[in-house]
């Protein structure tokens, strides 16, 4: 459930104390972050040592989701020229365009990959090493065999052929470089390859198509980030795309390639062993299937494992300890900070809605985005977390925050009997690649809750996922992670005590929350209850924060980053963000990204918001879902403390922007500013966004070609047509003809009052149960709807008049009278309608048509004593039958047909009586209906 959609409905209801400006220069934490929820198997992994085996350098391999696979196909790949001499085993030079490393050794930008046409690739060599070497026996790859190459990398290592005989299918070997500088990758592909072919090269059914993709490393090795001092030690990807040439493809062709990386001979990671890695080692399983990856929206990575880079303790520092030594520090390992410079890392992370160019790691087991040197005294504590006020740190991530100490080594404890303390080592370091990439700062062996306890040690993680979507600049919205290890294990002292008691976990903004005392926070420890999330003040307990019984279930406390689609699109029809990277309209226009289902989406914000998924949830931010679903611009709002007319303060109200206080449209404008707008509204990251039923229809409206672009500006619209003396443009809903269907269900016509060909849109609450609304459709129009028990918001594109029902609706209720309110008609406030039920009459008999004389349509209202094949037919009173339906299938009950009062060929009926006729199971039953014109 997402409970920052809670939050911004009591903030408008809860009388607050009123603002000071100071408070309201971040957006709150819980509109950027979801409440926490748990990751389960991910086991802990300490970063504090150094690789040494050819394994101890990759984590892996690992599955990279959602994330398909994209041919090579723009003009600024290299296609590898290959000649009909080298189909079967050749091998081509490609020249690296960035440094990368593999099996310990460095290979500079401009070295060679060798490329061999049975999908492997060897490192390290100008000239070909093994110039003899085919390849063709997949099982090289296990071998300990030193007359073998060495150093291979094999996305699909089989025999196979490089065929031009498949028509519009012809092989290709190409290589691309993306990106920029220091986020680069290589794309090595391999485009429909005639593969395991077992000697038989005319075989062109079983094509495949693969890549190996090297992403580049450009991360500082030391913690003063000294330049040129950098780990270039590279990911490994390896992506599928189809499988098929001409014919059927025989299933043993997918058998027997090698999928993995061969360091010396003997020493390999199995590529096909992601679903259980500790095999990766021993394993020569080969494949047996296609795709190797499981999918072609999946990779299997080989991530490289890096030793974090170890902070000198002396560089801990606080601003209430004077400067000693040389150079003069202010060496605090109680409270002291360190700064950690994000840009010198090539790392990208938003808090607060902006990058940030710093974060600072503080002893006490939390991370600050705001300079200590700025505000804050107390950082020992953990209630910091829920206190608003200048003397506690803001923007803070708190994997375990609370007192801790950062000991050197040999530091003896007090008595001395006590043995000594074990050796502390606060690091960090960024790993992994798209979409994977992350910054880690990691706690090791920290003097936790009790500094006179040295077995009171502690071992933790916090993880920030960088989340950049790299087709568009400026979006950093990951997650944030937390990670446990284990506590004690101080081998220097003879005591057991560990203190993990009263430490807060959480994520901490800059701003008050639910009063002016209180911080906005997200607690960590309610993944349990995430109700509270926001208002418990709850403590650790227990070790681990993140609950379970061992290290091996791998629990994890995560915080999504809530997603948007950081371009200023505001009002384009996204309301399903599906434009965001690996969503399926990534990257098209937007007569392909909009679509009904955007319609559809905002309706069910409106009724059943907190019952979607997460990725459905309703954002009001800037950028946010609310954001691209508002494309007729009157949907901004913010939460104002001063009075409508600017002149004194008030209690804290949501304000809107667009209209005033009685709807009525105020701003016409079409760009993100804040010029114009009362003085106390701000900043940008602060001004809310929302769409209803209006947005859904004009979204209907464009789709259906009415209007030629999203957003569709008020004043720019016009009114189609015009109305006679006799009619007018509809302004309200009517209801007629309520037909009693059962023991108090009724199901009632819903009505405009008038004509209308605008985008409609309709939104009331009932005072009786809705069981259903049926949307009465027709080649005109285009009705969507949603409801929840008692609200119902109906969007519609077409043309409508007050003589066709808009839709039917089905209530519950032990009254004698149903009872609308809340009424909004195309976004404005109508006055409550009533409609008397206590003359209604029960529908006993098998057919019944309402309304009853109809217009231009009706509803068939059958009661059928069983289940069974019946066929309905509507005749004039001379037995001609004007219109029939098929024989179907009927559940025993009550059964609707929608009767558009036209005939076989969609004619028109003219005025007169009628007759309906059902037949089937052992029944016959007629009804008559008049249709006045």
């Amino acid at each position: 459930m997402n409970y920052r959609n809670i939050f911004s409905a009591l903030i408008a209801f809860t009388i607050l104390v009123v603002l000071s400006s100071p408070q309201l220069e971040a957006q709150r934490i819980y509109d950027e972050f979801d409440a926490p929820v748990i990751n389960s198997g991910k086991l802990y992994m300490d970063y504090s040592t150094s690789p040494v085996s050819f394994s101890d350098r990759y984590i892996g391999p690992s599955l990279v989701n959602n994330s398909p696979y994209l041919e090579n196909t723009n003009s600024s790949r290299v296609i590898i020229p290959v000649t009909a001499a080298d189909y079967d085993a050749g091998m081509f030079p490609v020249v690296l365009p960035f440094t990368i490393q593999y099996n310990g050794t460095t290979y500079p930008a401009n070295s060679s990959l060798w490329v061999s046409v049975n999908g492997f690739v060897q490192v390290g060599s100008v000239s070909n090493p093994y110039p003899s070497y085919s390849g063709n026996n997949s099982a090289d790859m296990f071998s300990a065999n030193t007359s073998l190459p060495a150093n291979i990398i094999a996305p699909y290592w089989g025999n196979h052929s490089y065929q031009t005989s498949v028509v519009g299918k012809e092989s290709e070997l190409s290589w691309q470089v993306y990106d920029a500088l220091p986020k680069r990758r290589i794309v090595i592909q391999w485009k429909n390859l005639s593969v395991n072919i077992k000697g038989i090269p005319s075989d062109l059914t079983s094509l495949a198509n693969f890549q190996l993709i090297l992403w580049e490393r450009q991360v500082p090795t030391s913690f003063d980030a000294l330049p040129g001092s950098v780990n270039t030690q590279n990911d490994i990807d390896f992506s599928y795309g189809n499988f098929g040439g001409n014919g059927s493809v025989d299933p043993s062709y997918y058998n027997g390639a090698s999928v993995g990386l061969k360091g010396s001979n003997g020493i390999y990671l199995n590529g096909l062993t992601y679903n259980n890695p500790a095999l990766a080692k021993t394993s020569t399983i080969q494949t047996s299937f296609w795709t190797p990856s499981g999918s072609t929206s999946s990779k299997i990575r080989f991530e490289t494992y890096q030793r974090s880079l170890a902070i000198n303790p002396r560089y801990f520092e606080s601003k209430l300890v004077p400067f000693v030594g040389v150079p003069p520090l202010r060496t605090d390992r109680d409270d002291g900070y360190y700064r950690v410079d994000l840009s010198a890392l090539n790392f990208n992370f938003n808090f607060q809605g902006l990058k940030q160019p710093s974060l600072w790691i503080n002893v006490n087991g939390f991370v600050s985005f705001q300079s200590p040197d700025q505000s804050s005294i107390a950082n020992d504590q953990a209630t910091g977390m829920f206190t608003y006020s200048s003397s506690y740190p803001n923007n803070v991530v708190a994997p375990f925050w609370g007192d801790h100490y950062l000991r050197n080594p040999g530091e003896l404890a007090v008595p001395s009997a006590n043995g000594q303390y074990l050796a502390s080592e606060i690091s960090y370091i960024v790993l992994g690649s798209y979409p994977t990439r992350r910054l880690v700062v990691q706690w090791k062996n920290l003097n936790i809750m009790d500094e006179t306890l040295p077995s009171s040690t502690g071992n933790f993680q916090a993880i920030f996922y960088e989340g950049v979507d790299d087709r568009y600049p400026d979006n950093f919205a990951g997650g944030i992670e937390f990670a446990y290890g284990d506590v004690g294990n101080n081998p220097g002292t003879t005591l057991t005590t560990v203190s993990y008691k009263n430490a807060s976990v959480g994520l901490k903004g800059s701003a008050n929350g639910l009063s002016t005392t209180k911080s906005d926070f997200i607690n960590g420890l309610t993944y349990d209850n995430i109700a509270i999330s926001f208002t418990s003040e709850q403590l650790t307990q227990g070790w681990r924060p993140s609950g379970g019984s061992n290290s091996g279930e791998g629990r994890r406390i995560f915080f999504r980053s809530i997603p948007r689609f950081l371009t200023p699109n505001w009002g384009d029809g996204d309301a399903d963000l599906s434009q965001i990277r690996t969503r399926k309209h990534a990257g098209m226009i937007q007569n392909r990204f909009v679509t009904v289902n955007d319609a559809r989406l905002v309706l069910r914000w409106l009724v059943q918001d907190k019952s979607l998924s997460d990725s459905l949830r309703k954002d009001t931010l800037r950028l946010g879902n609310n954001y691209h679903a508002d494309v007729n611009h009157n949907g901004r709002y913010y939460y104002s403390s001063r009075t409508y007319d600017n002149l004194k303060d008030t209690i804290q109200y949501k304000r809107t922007i667009d209209v005033d206080t009685f709807g009525v449209r105020v701003r016409r404008d079409s760009a993100e500013s804040l010029a114009g707008l009362p003085p106390d509204a701000g900043p940008l990251r602060l001004i809310y966004y929302e769409a209803n039923g209006q947005d859904a229809a004009w979204i209907l409206r464009y789709i259906a070609g009415g209007i030629s672009s999203l957003p569709w500006i008020i004043d720019t619209l016009t009114v189609k047509g015009k109305a006679t003396i006799e009619q007018k443009y509809a302004d309200n809903i009517d209801f007629n003809s309520v037909c009693k269907i059962s023991d108090n269900t009724y199901k009632i016509p819903m009505y405009i009052n008038g004509i209308s060909n605008q985008p409609l849109s309709i939104d009331f609450d009932v005072d009786g149960t809705i069981l259903d609304v049926q949307p009465v459709q027709s080649q005109d129009n285009q009705i969507i709807s949603s409801f929840n028990d008692n609200k119902v918001v109906i969007a519609a594109n077409g043309k409508f008049d007050q003589s066709t029902p808009i839709a039917y609706l089905i209530i519950k209720t032990d009254n004698d009278k149903i009872q609308t309110s809340k009424i909004e008609f195309n976004e404005n406030i109508r006055s409550p309608k009533s409609m008397i039920l206590e003359n209604s009459d029960l529908l006993t008999s098998v057919i019944n048509v309402a309304p009853n004389p109809l217009i231009n349509s009706a509803s068939i209202v059958l009661n059928l004593p069983s289940s069974g094949q019946y066929t309905v037919q509507i005749s004039d009173l001379l037995g001609n039958t004007i219109k029939s339906y098929p024989k179907s299938n009927f559940n025993k009950g009550l059964q609707s047909i929608e009767f558009q009062a036209v005939d076989e060929n969609n004619n028109v009926l003219p005025t007169g009586l009628y007759i309906v006729k059902i037949v089937g199971e052992d029944i016959s039953a007629v009804s008559k209906f008049q249709i006045i014109r």
